[in-house]
C-alpha cells in the first residue's frame, strides 16, 4: 500500500525544528476553542513569538541581512498563523478523493454565498489527484516568485478560514481566507498563496471568486490572482464545501 503524502501542516512541521512544540503549547493556552483567532490576538503567542525571533537570529548568522531574514520570518508567521486556527478548530481536514476532485474541475453550480459556509470555523482540503496537481503546477509556473516552480506537486491543499463581520463597517460580508499549499514534498516549504475572498449571501459565487479586498484597487491586484488557473483551483474548493455539506460529513 501507497502511504499518503504528507499534509502541508505536518511538512512544515517536519522541516523547522520546534514549530511543532510551540503551535501545541500556543493551542493549549487559548481557552476559548473552535472560533477564529484574530490577528490581535497574536500578541499572546509568547511560544511562537520566541521561535519568530530565534529563526530571525539563526537567518542571520547564516548570512542573511537583517531585512531578509525578518521577511523570511514574516512568511513563516503568515503559515503559522492558518495553522494556529486550523489546530484550535479540530484539525478538520478532509482529503478529497480521486473521483470526486475529478468532478470538482469540471462543476459549476448555480450557489451564492450562502451556500459556502464552512462546516466549521477553520477547516482544510487537500487534493493528491494528478489533474487537480496538474492543474496547481501550471499556475505556479505563471508565479515569478515561486521557489517550487517546475517542481512535481504531491499535494494541494486549502486550509480556510473564515472571519464574519471583518469589516465593522461592511457587516454584511464574511472574509473567507483561502489559503492554498502547493507542496512538492522535496524538503522545501509547501509555497502559500493567500486568497481573501468577500462573501455576502445574496452574491453569486462567480462575483464571490472575482472579489477583491474592498480597499485594493483592481490595479494593484497581483496578477496571479486573476490567473484562470487560480478560478478553477478556487471552484475546486468551493465545490468541495459544498459536497461535505451535501453529504453531512461535518
Amino acid at each position: 500500500m501507497t502511504p499518503l503524502p504528507f499534509s502541508a501542516h505536518q511538512t512544515f512541521k517536519k522541516i523547522i525544528p520546534g514549530l511543532e512544540e510551540a503551535i501545541k503549547a500556543t493551542v493549549e493556552n487559548i481557552p476559548d476553542k473552535n472560533r477564529i483567532i484574530h490577528p490581535e490576538e497574536t500578541n499572546k503567542f509568547h511560544h511562537v513569538n520566541a521561535l519568530l525571533k530565534n529563526y530571525v537570529t539563526e537567518l542571520t548568522l547564516e548570512g542573511y541581512t537583517w531585512d531578509e531574514a525578518v521577511e523570511h520570518a514574516h512568511l513563516l508567521w503568515s503559515n503559522i498563523f492558518w495553522m494556529i486556527n486550523f489546530e484550535v478548530n479540530g484539525k478538520i481536514f478532509y482529503l478529497i478523493d480521486k473521483d470526486a476532485s475529478l468532478s470538482f474541475l469540471k462543476d459549476r453550480p448555480n450557489v451564492n454565498g450562502k451556500d459556502l459556509k464552512l462546516p466549521s470555523p477553520s477547516c482544510a482540503f487537500a487534493f493528491i489527484d494528478r489533474p487537480t496537481l496538474a492543474l496547481a503546477e501550471r499556475l505556479l509556473d505563471k508565479d515569478a516568485d515561486c521557489e517550487i516552480k517546475g517542481r512535481e506537486l504531491k499535494t494541494f491543499s486549502a486550509y480556510l478560514m473564515e472571519f464574519p463581520e471583518f469589516y465593522p463597517d461592511k457587516k454584511e460580508y464574511t472574509l473567507l481566507s483561502v489559503n492554498l499549499l502547493f507542496d512538492s514534498q522535496e524538503g522545501e516549504w509547501p509555497f502559500l498563496l493567500s486568497r481573501s475572498l468577500y462573501l455576502k449571501s445574496s452574491d453569486h459565487v462567480e462575483n464571490i471568486i472575482a472579489s477583491c479586498c474592498p480597499d485594493l484597487e483592481e490595479k494593484d491586484r497581483d496578477p496571479i490572482f486573476i490567473q484562470d488557473e487560480m478560478k478553477q483551483l478556487i471552484w475546486c474548493v468551493f465545490n468541495a464545501i459544498l459536497y461535505i455539506k451535501k453529504n453531512d460529513f461535518s
